[in-house]
């Protein structure tokens, strides 16, 4: 399964588009047949047209698109001979020629100082590393700095929107006027084209940009809507689009979009639309979970985000504030760890203050989303239960918190045990920073038994199990069709461990034997096994032991003599095995070479090459040359 070009999740790069049914609209291909897919869903005038033949078009559209291969458009459409920005200069030139008047150019790329690329992903199209960082010829993508100067060049005006992860499998886009809070940029899609390196943590990295306000500069991609006057993409209600999350990676009749748009007026509206037909009773179901819930909390802190109904889904009120993670965090940050504890039980404490709680039964509905799972007599239950109110989820208004993402409601009894486990698990257990309040006993403080403790990840289990259905999301694609990720960590230890098994060390016997203390060692830099040596040999020095490696190894001596004497390999003492003519095998981890000093040599001139074997090879190895040696000095006989 070639996951680029079949997951219908490459389509979320476009499917967020102001695409009207009657627009007309040009897709240059790139072979992901989503894409051209959801453009068929969204308008009934759609071109598709191949990068040969894009000189051919004499019409013009509302929409034209270009999705990964701008640098291909443009070396098409440009003088061949030219540098890359002139001909994507050239490339923004004609493809603006197709527009109407009011039409938007779409473009999606690569940023080459994207941050992934920075932590150890291949480039895109050259398939190199840091490519872009290093401005490789063969890059394919274009910096935000690049991109402004070919705008003006062009006399183009531009808005520059940032795809999260990137545009391959964009599950958000963020814009300049809402750009990502520390803590989001956690969702890293797996590689599926390319092996790569990881250099650092792209998450803390993200938070760090964020915080600097560079985000924009190093998003690992742009999604860029180009063409004259105003650019910004507005919904049919001419209200400009800010945010996009795409929750549609699971199965369909659960995926959704929201948005975050903003009016002319200047004020800002969540909204939340089904990503297909099969969706929309889900949606449909939050407004029934508004009331039920703001009855149920009306004895506590909680209050339930208020809703209206929209075209095709509903807007929820848009709030400024701080969730109850972001508190927690801050608290964290400033090493108020105990501080961050009480905030999280004064949560689990307005959760348990939930209406109409009795002893919890089992339903068919529970079973149907949670299984069958053993839990112990006696636990508490409200008739509708919202299991996602996690800290993320709640927003702080003065002295009320404010559920604002009610989607995973359910009108059956669940412990609310098990809502207060979640919350606390998908804060404690998500990042290496919040971990450290494992030591507290969160769950026990809470009112947690250990019996429910070994049933609730069960529960969650089967919970993400019914919200994905038929449907394989993409960390289970990667675990099955993914690239290796080799972290900095890992290569440096394997570094370390080749140097270490190729280490050639000289150790100095001036008659009193020889020690580490009274050694010299020489690292192989390039890890080929490869060594040439010329060092001087310290006065008083009669033996020298020359230890080639510290595995079973076979040596290929190419040069072994005193300077100024012939380049030759001289006679030596080793407990090691000749194989032939310069080349010995050592069925040893301990191999070694000894050489007489004699009195007034000064520097010695080495040349060799160590590979190393497994010492059972080398035992079995050495086992057949004795036999064969044995064997010819019989004959001899």
């Amino acid at each position: 399964m070639d996951v680029f070009k079949t997951s219908y999740l490459r389509s979320n790069i476009i499917a967020w588009l102001p695409i009207q049914k009657g627009d007309e609209v040009l897709f240059i291909e790139n072979g992901m047949e989503p894409i051209k897919e959801k453009l068929r869903e969204m308008t009934d005038s759609l071109v598709c047209t191949s990068l040969s033949d894009c000189l051919k078009i004499k019409r013009n559209f509302d929409f034209v698109i270009c999705v990964g291969n701008f640098k291909e458009t443009a070396e098409a459409l440009g003088d061949a001979g030219a540098d890359r920005l002139s001909q994507a200069k050239s490339g923004i030139t004609f493809l603006k020629g197709l527009l109407k008047e009011n039409g938007r150019l779409v473009l999606a790329l690569e940023n080459t100082m994207g941050l992934k690329y920075w932590a150890g992903a291949k480039e895109e199209k050259s398939r190199k590393y840091f490519a872009g960082i290093l401005q490789d010829k063969d890059r394919g993508g274009f910096s935000q700095k690049e991109l402004f100067h070919i705008l003006k060049e062009t006399e183009t005006q531009g808005k520059f929107y940032y795809p999260f992860p990137d545009y391959r499998f964009a599950m958000s886009i963020y814009s300049d006027e809402y750009q990502p809070k520390t803590g989001e940029l956690s969702d890293q899609v797996g590689n599926f084209d390319e092996e790569r390196l990881t250099m650092f943590d792209e998450t803390r990295a993200g938070d760090t940009l964020i915080e600097e306000g560079l985000f924009p500069r190093f998003s690992n991609s742009f999604l860029l809507s180009a063409g004259q006057g105003d650019v910004s993409l507005k919904n049919q209600k001419e209200e400009e689009i800010l945010f996009v999350k795409f929750s549609n990676d699971r199965s369909r009749e659960y995926n959704i979009k929201t948005f975050i748009t903003k009016s002319a007026e200047g004020k800002r509206h969540l909204i939340k639309m089904p990503d297909n037909t099969l969706a929309r009773s889900h949606t449909e179901g939050i407004a029934k979970a508004y009331r039920e819930l703001s009855s149920l909390f009306a004895d506590s802190r909680l209050l339930v985000n208020r809703y209206k109904g929209r075209e095709e889904g509903l807007e929820l009120e848009y709030l400024l504030g701080q969730t109850l993670e972001e508190q927690a965090d801050m608290r964290l940050e400033t090493g108020e760890e105990e501080k961050a504890v009480q905030l999280i039980l004064q949560a689990a404490e307005e959760i348990r203050k939930c209406r109409e709680q009795e002893i919890f039964s089992v339903t068919e509905g529970f079973s149907r989303v949670f299984g069958d799972v053993p839990l112990p007599a006696g636990l508490m239950a409200a008739p509708f239960n919202d299991i996602d109110a996690i800290l993320p989820n709640i927003l702080v208004q003065g002295e009320s918190w404010v559920l604002i993402d009610y989607e995973w409601s359910f009108p059956f009894p669940i412990p609310v045990n098990f809502i207060i486990y979640r919350m606390i698990h998908y804060y404690v257990e998500t990042t290496a920073k919040r971990r450290v309040l494992k030591k507290y006993d969160l769950y026990s403080q809470a009112g947690i038994s250990l019996e429910e403790l070994s049933t609730y990840p069960l529960m969650e289990e089967k919970f993400q199990n019914y919200i994905m259905g038929s449907h394989i999301p993409l960390g289970k694609l990667y675990r099955r069709e993914g690239k290796p990720v080799y972290h900095v960590k890992r290569v440096l230890n394997e570094i370390r461990e080749t140097e270490r098994k190729l280490e050639l060390v000289f150790y100095f016997d001036r008659g009193n034997g020889f020690s580490e203390e009274d050694s010299l060692s020489f690292r192989c830099e390039a890890l080929d096994g490869e060594h040439q040596v010329i060092t001087r040999i310290p006065e008083g020095v009669k033996r020298l032991r020359i230890d080639p490696g510290n595995e079973a190894v076979t040596v290929e001596l190419r040069k072994l003599h005193w300077v100024n004497e012939p380049e030759k390999v001289m006679s030596f003492v080793s407990n090691g095995h000749k194989l032939k003519e310069n080349l010995f095998l050592f069925d040893t981890r301990d191999p070694n070479i000894l050489l007489d000093v004699p009195q007034g040599s000064g520097t010695l001139a080495l040349d060799l090459k160590i590979e190393t074997m497994s010492l059972e090879a080398a035992e079995w190895i050495a086992e057949k040359i004795d036999k064969k040696y044995r064997l010819k000095k019989l004959l001899r006989k």
